[in-house]
């Protein structure tokens, strides 16, 4: 039968066809996600030390990818490695200056963190406001800002970024809803009986 016997070579390769061999990049993304899946599975059994070695593994092959470096950075944290993880964001700006993740990562990284040392808030503060330089046009980062702001006691220059925001020209109906969500956390609607809130009227009627 088909069964009853069996032929093996143990001495011969016979490559596949060149059609189907994986090329450098495929065979990188290939490992890459045979560790990110093992990740996932250690998170599923919360093994937090398991999941973080997987996915720094995925990291190493990958360290373009901010998404991942900030995912890292705050598994290192939650298993009390702070500063590993900020040496990771550290690495991962370095990597990619031009990202407004990378920038608002660190930055809340910091904040979160490292906010007992006053150089480091200072530090998150003025990565807050390079993304804001940078990318003037993403709600994301006055919202980022303005959440710092205030803790700071730094009010005037939450409405400062406010006013930033609204010297900007976007056609994106999503970016001045965003934009009106945040001022209210800045100015409140009515600051006296009967006073009517301008300044949100002008940003709805730009949307």
């Amino acid at each position: 039968g088909l069964n009853s016997h069996a032929e093996i070579y143990v001495d011969q390769y016979f490559p596949p066809e060149p059609g189907l061999e994986l090329q450098a990049r495929g065979r990188l993304k290939g490992v890459a996600l045979a560790h990110y899946s093992r990740a996932v599975a250690f998170e599923q059994q919360k093994n937090l030390d398991g999941a973080l070695r997987e996915l720094s593994e995925v990291l190493r092959l990958m360290p373009e990818n901010v998404d991942l470096a900030l995912r890292v950075a705050h598994l290192l944290a939650a298993t009390g490695k702070k500063k590993e993880g900020r040496t990771v964001l550290e690495q991962a700006l370095k990597i990619r200056p031009q990202s407004f993740q990378a920038l608002i990562g660190f930055s809340d990284y910091l904040w979160t963190y490292h906010a007992e040392n006053r150089l480091d808030r200072e530090r998150a503060l003025a990565l807050a406001e390079e993304a804001l330089e940078k990318f003037p046009d993403d709600a994301v980062v006055y919202d980022h800002l303005i959440r710092l702001y205030p803790i700071g006691r730094q009010v005037e220059k939450a409405k400062s970024a406010i006013n930033t925001a609204l010297q900007r020209s976007s056609p994106d109906p999503f970016f001045w809803l965003e934009i009106a969500r945040i001022a209210q956390g800045v100015w409140p609607l009515k600051t006296s009986e009967g006073q009517e809130p301008v300044l949100l009227n002008n940003i709805y009627q730009k949307v």
